[in-house]
């Protein structure tokens, strides 16, 4: 996998015009609880253009995107969520190093949705660089660490999927 997505999302956006696709830019529509989704298999068919080909062939003109760009600011986040964290201090440093290390793709692209509605049903592919992955698994368990009894919501990281 690529380690920023921003030359495949700029192929895509020729893709959609070429294509006669309307491109709606928009936010990830992943945290939306409202739509009954259903995701592309990205491990077997990850070529955008198989997606893109089923929207076409069953008339859909109008396609969601939305791509995310990694900002130093959801490191500094997590960064200060780790200080008052329970984590012990010796894994705290690790945490606190591979964050630091996270900082080099800030400004990189490390989301690309694409989604369209059919039948009632959203429609999405969803890729995203394994860095990415792995800034949110450390996110997300800097902010499990960090969390009060009760306190539903961690630092804002931007609309970036759940916090589950």
């Amino acid at each position: 996998m690529k380690s920023d997505l921003e030359t495949l999302k700029i192929e895509i956006e020729e893709y959609l015009a070429k294509h006669d696709f309307v491109a709606f830019h928009g936010a990830t529509r992943i945290l939306d609880d409202d739509l009954e989704v259903v995701r592309w298999d990205i491990e077997n068919l990850p070529d955008f253009r198989a997606f893109l080909d089923v929207a076409r062939r069953i008339g859909v003109k109008l396609i969601v995107f939305a791509f995310r760009r990694f900002r130093e600011e959801m490191v500094e986040e997590t960064l200060d969520q780790l200080e008052e964290s329970a984590i012990p201090r010796d894994e705290r440093r690790e945490y606190e190093n591979r964050l630091k290390e996270l900082r080099i793709y800030a400004g990189f692209t490390c989301s690309i949705e694409l989604s369209f509605d059919h039948a009632g049903r959203t429609y999405l592919f969803e890729l995203h660089t394994e860095w990415f992955d792995e800034a949110m698994d450390l996110m997300d368990d800097v902010m499990a660490a960090g969390m009060e009894p009760g306190l539903e919501n961690g630092p804002d990281f931007g609309g970036f999927y759940s916090r589950n």
